[in-house]
């Protein structure tokens, strides 16, 4: 029983590409937005993986972005369903009146936050629907010239519908009661 419940649950992680940043680089994501001033090119603001702090793992990704904004993006591909859009967000000495966060899903803002203290780390978990076609998920950010954002373990996981945990639920507990009449 415990197996088929494992099993079933298994499929209900839909993990980003590269969501802790574990392969000590930004693959799987875009790095956009130009700060102004920041570098004649127009570099992406200064973002780097880092090995402190972080959330889990090895690394997180830092973000710093003054005086303008700075974005991080992937397209991600799920199956048609609700879901759990959920990561770890720290801040360092920030000015608490100079700085914002977004987040957007599909081109709508799921979460935003702004004015933010310097904290240490904290989830932040969103409900978001997917439509099963590629969809964007973009995190933007603009920091004052005291701190950085850092992101760590970003990630994707399906909300099961309640009918399948009452049916999954309902089967376990006839599985009991026959065994307990055998017995």
């Amino acid at each position: 029983m415990v197996l088929v419940l494992f099993c079933s649950t298994a499929g209900w992680a839909t993990n980003i590409t590269n969501g802790g940043f574990e392969n000590g680089n930004f693959t799987g994501w875009t790095l956009g937005g130009v700060c102004p001033g920041s570098d004649p090119a127009g570099s992406p603001c200064w973002s780097a993986v880092v090995t402190s702090p972080v959330h889990a793992g090895v690394y997180s990704g830092k973000f710093g972005a003054y005086p303008g904004s700075m974005t991080l993006t992937q397209s991600v591909t799920v199956p048609a369903g609700s879901y759990t859009l959920s990561f770890w967000l720290a801040l360092t000495t920030g000015n608490p009146l100079d700085n914002s966060f977004d987040v957007s899903w599909g081109g709508a803002s799921v979460g935003s936050f702004s004015d933010l203290s310097a904290a240490t780390w904290a989830q932040r978990s969103f409900l978001i629907n997917s439509t099963g076609a590629a969809t964007p998920l973009v995190f933007t950010m603009a920091q004052d010239i005291t701190g950085d954002f850092f992101l760590d373990d970003i990630s994707v996981d399906l909300v099961p519908e309640p009918a399948t945990l009452w049916l999954m639920g309902l089967g376990l507990a006839c599985v009991g009661l026959t065994r307990r009449k055998k017995a």
